[in-house]
């Protein structure tokens, strides 16, 4: 329960934070931040290793040192082969190698995502939800106070680390680390398929922004992050609910798990059919052009959290290969009909992401 409450927390500040971002930048400045925010985590994802999710199955404490060190040591490397390459990967964000500041805060952003994924993990794994949930609802917090005293693109995301940096700290008093290496050929396999699973899974969150600010500009990048942000109320759901019930190792979950979530989603979509555009305006009356996005966004959710606990399901008779190919469906359908059918805007975004997650579990579920 804490960690659903922990997600809706977050997104709750989440929204309050890009609403002020919203009136207080201009959309070219918000596009700019959400899409170097999507680079950081791009990095800190390929970063992990599977082991955020090794950690929960594996409750080893001498894994959770091994994982810090290998993990910061790879998201080091990532993030200087990110900047060496911006202008290929994506000519927009090309001003972060510019200045020796913004490359330090680039690969000091990288590294402390890691550290923040990882030590959730261990917290969960620890059955220590409730601190979860503190030092979370503690970084919402001060990244919002934060944004009342920065301007420019690089203040935002300075107010937005700050606030995970904090988490960090707090993180490290509730965490024991064995100080010693992991044998990680125990975990080699499950890591391997979990982190390739994590990886297409992440995917289409960080590379949708990237292909909007590509193709449609900063602006239109803007609209699809407050857009994604509000439906990410509705997708918190059953990801929280997965948490659990990996964490548990119990199957007899699962039920409880898809109705719960169920009945949420569904009173949840109903909330953003009455109250879409009202949110919208909220940020800005610009951002109501990607009204038909948030439409969409919502109603894949169900779609979204069947797979998601589905996927969960099959974790636990270890048929992880299933869980890669639905992510991989997944992947594939969202980006490339994004891709394909740009001209019509954020609406083929939404609807791309809708078709691939339907395929994705009726594609596996069959097999």
């Amino acid at each position: 329960m804490y960690l659903i409450l922990n997600s809706f927390v977050m997104a709750l500040f989440g929204f309050v934070f890009w609403s002020l971002a919203a009136r207080t930048f201009s959309s070219s400045e918000v596009g700019l931040a959400t899409a170097v925010i999507s680079a950081v985590s791009l990095v800190a994802s390929l970063s992990l290793l599977g082991f955020n999710v090794s950690i929960l199955k594996f409750k080893e404490k001498s894994l959770n040192f091994t994982a810090l060190v290998m993990c910061s040591i790879v998201a080091f490397i990532l993030s200087v082969l990110f900047l060496l390459f911006v202008n290929v990967f994506s000519p927009n964000l090309s001003f972060l190698s510019s200045h020796v500041l913004y490359i330090l805060g680039f690969i000091a952003f990288c590294m402390l995502n890691v550290v923040y994924f990882l030590m959730n993990s261990m917290l969960i794994a620890e059955q220590r939800t409730r601190v979860v949930f503190v030092k979370d609802t503690l970084f919402s917090v001060v990244k919002v106070i934060m944004i009342l005293f920065i301007s420019g693109v690089f203040g935002l995301l300075v107010s937005w680390y700050l606030g995970i940096a904090l988490a960090v700290i707090i993180s490290s008093f509730f965490i024991y680390v064995e100080r010693k290496l992991f044998d990680i050929r125990k975990v080699f396999h499950f890591s391997c398929y979990n982190y390739l699973s994590n990886i297409l899974g992440i995917l289409p969150n960080v590379l949708l922004p990237l292909v909007i600010i590509h193709y449609l500009g900063a602006s239109y990048a803007a609209y699809f992050y407050v857009v994604w942000m509000i439906a990410n109320l509705l997708f918190i759901v059953p990801t929280a609910m997965t948490q659990n019930v990996l964490s548990s190792g119990k199957e007899e979950n699962m039920k409880k798990a898809y109705m719960f979530s169920a009945c949420l989603l569904i009173l949840g979509i109903l909330l953003v059919g009455l109250i879409g555009e009202f949110l919208l305006n909220l940020f800005n009356p610009e951002y109501v052009i990607a009204l038909p996005l948030l439409y969409i966004l919502a109603l894949s959710s169900l779609p979204y959290g069947i797979r998601r606990i589905y996927q969960t399901k099959l974790n636990l008779h270890g048929r992880v290969k299933r869980v890669i190919l639905m992510d991989a469906i997944t992947l594939v359908v969202t980006v490339m009909g994004s891709i394909a059918f740009i001209e019509y805007g954020l609406l083929a975004v939404g609807v791309s992401w809708f078709v691939g997650n339907v395929l994705a579990f009726v594609g596996v579920k069959r097999k």
